[in-house]
């Protein structure tokens, strides 16, 4: 059976749909065969060489022994707490050799380990998370043009961080998580005044909720900027934060965000028929047996929860979740069966090059990776809206 909001022709949902520039249907189909593998590929190359990425050159024959004793490690740890609980389990175990040891020193090993990789990760994670809440948006709002911001997650995460580095009272309670703490609640906090403010007789129309999502989101921006200049010392310990960077993720917030985001992000695929169903009209939902209002109430639910996270430990990095959703739908279809999953791979793709350059742009200094973005996503904007004046997208 066909899903709902997919055209029989190119599999693409009448909303929002972006029609590959090719002729050939055989070519069209060739490319969609292929990009699974080439994207696949290309995450996985990207990760292994950002891990590289840096002031500090480290070969590869260290790294591979790096790696080595890193999974040395995690067996051994893994096979330790089996053994408290099944005896006839060894304590520990080792696959590869440790001789390796002696072709990497012990900076290097913090150098990858604890630096590196939780930074690849957070990419991989935050630029998932911003991906499929774009498509989640997008599918509600039926417009190509939302992210997840538009919702009030970036102006709430910007009023928590900036609340906390301002006010000495909002940073004692959690210690060192208190920013990343009250960024998330803030964020939550907004979504949800947006969303009950735009309630109307029993339900909750998508242009009250856009509309009331920016004019709210502005409003508590101009807060942010008033706390601001109010208080010259914030301007540098802020405008870093809000500009969005990788460069202080560690283990912890890997666990804790990549927790919430692989939860959300499974959530969101469970809704798939129904947001397909969405994209058609909220009525063409509702006579499908959609409960419409629930629908709309848990899958804004899951993108402000995930994003909140996100933005929470990398501050706010800009239209990943605006231009990712329509690349993902020109290369696999527009179904969010499809869309979804693959915005998990190509917003990683998208962010672990942009924080690549964000790195290597200069020797001495990191760019925040939200510039870079920035840098990218608005002449892809620009496109999209010309795309729209020549009538390449269907309302």
């Amino acid at each position: 059976m066909q899903d709902p909001g997919e055209d029989s022709n190119t599999g693409s949902p009448l909303v929002g749909r972006f029609r590959l520039p090719l002729a050939h249907d055989t070519v069209r189909e060739i490319i969609r065969k292929v990009s699974p593998i080439a994207v696949t590929a290309t995450l996985i190359l990207l990760a292994l060489f950002s891990l590289f990425v840096g002031p500090v050159r480290i070969s590869w024959s260290s790294a591979w022994y790096i790696f080595i004793a890193q999974f040395n490690q995690i067996l051994n740890s893994a096979l330790t707490g089996i053994h408290h609980v099944i005896s006839q389990v060894p304590a520990g175990v080792s696959l590869f050799s440790n001789t390796g040891s002696r072709y990497y020193t012990m900076p290097e090993y913090d150098i990858i380990v604890q630096i590196q990789e939780p930074i690849v990760l957070a990419a991989v994670i935050v630029g998932a998370a911003l991906a499929v809440g774009g498509s989640t948006v997008q599918g509600i709002f039926r417009n190509p043009i939302t992210e997840p911001y538009i919702i009030g997650i970036s102006s709430g995460a910007a009023l928590g961080a900036t609340l906390t580095i301002a006010v000495p009272q909002f940073s004692s309670d959690f210690g060192a998580f208190s920013l990343q703490v009250n960024a998330f609640f803030f964020s939550l906090l907004v979504v949800y005044i947006t969303y009950f403010t735009s309630y109307r007789r029993g339900s909750v129309p998508v242009t009250y909720l856009l509309l009331t999502g920016v004019a709210i989101s502005i409003f508590v921006s101009s807060i942010v900027a008033f706390i601001i200049y109010t208080n010259t010392r914030l301007q540098s310990e802020v405008f870093f934060w809000l500009m969005g960077s990788l460069q202080q993720a560690g283990w912890a917030d890997i666990y804790l965000v990549g927790g919430i985001v692989g939860v959300c992000v499974i959530l969101t695929y469970m809704f798939s028929g129904e947001l397909d169903a969405l994209q058609m009209g909220e009525d063409y939902a509702s006579s499908l047996g959609v409960r419409v209002e629930f629908t709309k109430m848990a899958l804004l639910t899951l993108v402000a929860l995930s994003v909140s996270a996100c933005v929470s430990i990398a501050g706010l990095i800009g239209f990943v979740g605006l231009i990712i959703p329509h690349i993902s739908r020109m290369l696999f279809g527009g179904t969010s069966r499809k869309s979804i999953p693959w915005s998990v791979a190509l917003g990683a793709i998208f962010l672990l090059l942009a924080n690549d350059i964000a790195v290597g742009l200069y020797a001495e200094r990191v760019v925040p990776v939200g510039i870079i973005t920035g840098m990218i996503g608005v002449p892809f904007f620009l496109f999209i809206m010309y795309r729209l004046s020549g009538g390449a997208y269907h309302a």
